[in-house]
């Protein structure tokens, strides 16, 4: 079962939830206001990503109440919220030595950036990506990967497992090497329509900074908190299952 984490608009005196498109007047996207990325983080890592923040859970009341309630009980205040967040993202831009390490994705181009790798490549391909067999060079292959994109911190050391199926449909289970990022590989084929509106022929394994991971959601989160600030309401912390 997922769950998502929003920070959604409430009224500050009664609580009850607000529309943020109907507060601004403008359609605004779906998730807009979920959190779940940065939340998440700090909730299921606290041993490690506190201390780096220098905070303790009552600091960051906002983010456990994620745990305690569908809707939370108490209204915040959104400066305050607001405050807060600059202070993650600044943290994050600035300071070294993040405990769970950098983020990993893979660049399909210059079209779209993802955490899962589904395409048909050729064995000279798949070699420079795995580390415990090699594959005949010229033969074609399937491959089916992806990074959650909580495990994939290096902190973690979770066993990254690329399923490979051969020409005749056989298949078999093996490590991806880490350190072959940052890569390019050449592909036959994209296995599943994402929609890039053009042939992809390949794929870059890159990976981002905790920064440059987290830097949307805590942009959008602090925009929330702008509108929040100019219609004078509260933000309250929602639990989407």
């Amino acid at each position: 079962m997922s769950v998502s984490h929003f920070l959604v608009p409430a009224n500050s005196e009664t609580g009850k939830i607000q529309n943020l498109s109907e507060i601004i007047g403008t359609r605004m996207p779906s998730g807009y206001a979920d959190f779940s990325t940065v939340s998440l983080m700090i909730i299921l890592f606290p041993e490690k990503v506190l201390p780096y923040f220098g905070k303790d859970k009552e600091y960051y009341d906002f983010i456990f109440a994620f745990t305690k309630f569908e809707f939370s009980e108490k209204i915040f205040e959104p400066s305050e919220i607001r405050s807060k967040l600059i202070e993650i993202s600044n943290i994050l831009r600035t300071k070294e030595g993040f405990p769970l390490g950098n983020y990993y994705y893979f660049q399909y181009e210059d079209t779209k950036l993802l955490t899962f790798l589904y395409v048909t490549l050729k064995g000279s391909e798949l070699n420079k990506i795995v580390k415990d067999k090699i594959y005949e060079e010229s033969e074609p292959y399937d491959i089916s990967f992806n990074f959650d994109e909580h495990n994939q911190c290096s902190l973690l050391e979770v066993t990254r497992v690329i399923n490979v199926r051969d020409k005749n449909g056989k298949g078999a289970n093996v490590i991806m090497d880490i350190s072959c990022f940052p890569a390019t590989i050449e592909i036959i084929k994209v296995e599943r329509d994402y929609g890039f509106g053009k042939e992809i022929k390949k794929v870059h394994l890159t990976f981002k900074k905790p920064f440059e991971h987290f830097k949307e959601e805590l942009d959008r989160i602090i925009r929330v908190c702008d509108i929040c600030i100019e219609h004078r309401l509260g933000l309250k912390a929602h639990v989407d299952y």
